[in-house]
């Protein structure tokens, strides 16, 4: 078990030491992760090393987060972890971010999660307010190390969407509506059409999403 946490603690970096301990955000809504908390998880390294963590998903930073003795740390070398497992989803690691697999085999639909934050209430200095840009925002959050373990002070507003792209050939593409996938997939173009004209898919449902690749796979 030793071995397998020097491993893992190898291909991890530590987080800036003015962020909260992971403790303090356990059991608290962290809007800017995928789940409410951190959870219990899994590591599974090419290696073959497995080690159990409580993760979760950073989207404004595209970093997986875990809990290390009170201490938040980030994997720092995607490229040596195989697969995370948390709660039962699996996430693999895509050009330094995590997507995760949603649903298929032969069609397989995977979730990029964005997050962007903006800081309300800046005075223009005309009786009205602004937004400081997402950029400048996460500069600022980045450089107090207040962007990982915590929850986000009440002027900041975090907006999160999900993308999700089709893997064919080992190439990601995105779905911006479920029309797409004829195009991806053309042998099955009319059997889509007539499952979306009975069956509409809202691409803001995830459930729905998984129903119509399951769908489709079963044809």
């Amino acid at each position: 078990m030793k071995k397998i946490c020097y491993l893992l603690l190898l291909a991890l970096t530590q987080l800036s030491t003015q962020a909260q301990s992971a403790n303090q955000v356990l059991g608290s809504r962290l809007s800017h992760y995928v789940f409410d908390q951190f959870a219990p998880g899994k590591v599974y390294l090419h290696s073959g090393e497995v080690s159990d963590r409580k993760l979760n998903y950073n989207t404004l930073t595209y970093e997986m987060i875990f809990d290390n003795n009170g201490q938040p740390l980030a994997i720092a070398n995607p490229q040596s972890i195989d697969s995370v497992i948390i709660q039962g989803r699996k996430f693999i690691p895509v050009n330094k971010k995590f997507y995760e697999w949603v649903a298929g085999t032969t069609y397989p639909v995977y979730a990029d999660y964005i997050g962007s934050v903006e800081e309300q209430g800046v005075s223009s200095g005309y009786g009205s307010t602004t937004a400081t840009s997402s950029s400048n925002v996460m500069k600022s959050l980045h450089g107090a190390g207040t962007v990982y373990a915590l929850q986000l002070p009440e002027e900041y507003k975090v907006t999160t969407k999900t993308v999700y792209l089709l893997r064919k050939d080992n190439t990601y593409t995105k779905l911006s509506n479920p029309q797409q996938l004829g195009k991806l997939v053309p042998d099955k173009k009319k059997w889509l059409g007539e499952y979306l004209k009975a069956n509409p898919v809202d691409f803001n449902q995830r459930e729905e999403v998984i129903r119509l690749i399951k769908a489709l796979e079963a044809q």
